[in-house]
């Protein structure tokens, strides 16, 4: 597994957790016994949600870097 399916991971299991305990988005469980359809939508949700991060934090990353690089 490289450093980037790592990271997944590791923000998507932290915003699926946040998104469980929060009764406002997730207030019980579906009759499918975690395995329902909005249990789906929120671990959709939470892969979305950490692979925008990772790919918005590496493009400014590299924008900082040139700059810093271009500076010199």
């Amino acid at each position: 597994m490289n450093k980037h399916d790592d990271d997944l991971k590791k923000i998507a299991s932290q915003l699926l957790a946040a998104m469980l305990s929060n009764p406002h988005i997730y207030s019980q469980v579906s009759d499918e016994g975690g395995y329902g359809n909005m249990e789906q939508k929120l671990v959709i949700a939470s892969v979305e949600i950490a692979e925008n991060f990772i790919n918005h934090f590496a493009v400014n990353h590299r924008h900082k870097e040139i700059a810093i690089m271009s500076s010199k």
